[in-house]
């Protein structure tokens, strides 16, 4: 029978993943608790963007391409 155990490296992406999530609780819950003024809270939380995946998002990539010509193509 084979072993049903998941492979190390799916692990660690889970882990990862899992410490992320983490993390990003620990950052919206620091925010919510914090003795800052609510509208600036409420800024901070507007602003706040997190992404997580293999190709940066458009707004990102332009920003590489004003600074290095044809970057946008090389990281795609």
């Amino acid at each position: 029978m084979a072993d049903q155990k998941p492979s190390k490296k799916l692990e660690n992406d889970i882990k990862k993943k899992s410490d992320k999530d983490s993390l990003d609780e620990q950052i919206l819950d620091q925010i919510q608790k914090s003795e800052m003024p609510k509208e600036t809270k409420k800024e901070i939380m507007a602003y706040l963007e997190m992404y997580s995946g293999p190709i940066p998002l458009p707004d990102i990539l332009e920003g590489y391409q004003k600074l290095y010509p044809n970057a946008a193509k090389e990281i795609i």
